[in-house]
């Protein structure tokens, strides 16, 4: 006999989380993205994709899913207290993550997410005409 154990996927997939940020980022750039639908909505992020990747692909999927053009770029290394691109900043914030630390003035926390053994934010820039 053979035993393979098998950890519940259902226990550390970032299923839910990301559809719950991608919830979030429709509930506050809906009508922002109607008003300009052919101007995508960028996402930066590093430790986050590194970690559990999947948690942005939901969130994409939902916001598209909802008219909301959201991309999500991989910007390794990048990730800074002001990073050059991007509209929204996924930061891991679990204490295991370098990115923790980073605080960033002039953005407004949409929402924070566990996964896991992970602990995510995500920011706006406020740039972004939205009411």
């Amino acid at each position: 006999f053979v035993f393979v154990f098998e950890s519940r996927t259902r226990d550390t997939s970032g299923r839910m989380a990301g559809l719950a940020m991608g919830e979030r980022i429709v509930e506050r750039l809906g009508e922002a993205a109607q008003a300009e639908p052919n101007e995508p909505i960028v996402m930066v992020a590093d430790h986050v994709i590194e970690a559990r990747p999947e948690t942005l692909w939901y969130a994409a999927r939902r916001a598209q899913a909802s008219g909301v053009p959201l991309v999500v770029l991989w910007t390794p290394g990048q990730i800074s207290d002001s990073p050059a691109k991007g509209d929204l900043v996924a930061i891991r914030d679990d204490a295991q993550s370098p990115e923790s630390g980073i605080e960033m003035s002039g953005w407004e926390l949409l929402g924070r997410w566990d996964v896991h053994k992970y602990q995510f934010k995500v920011l706006l820039r406020r740039r972004l005409d939205v009411p």
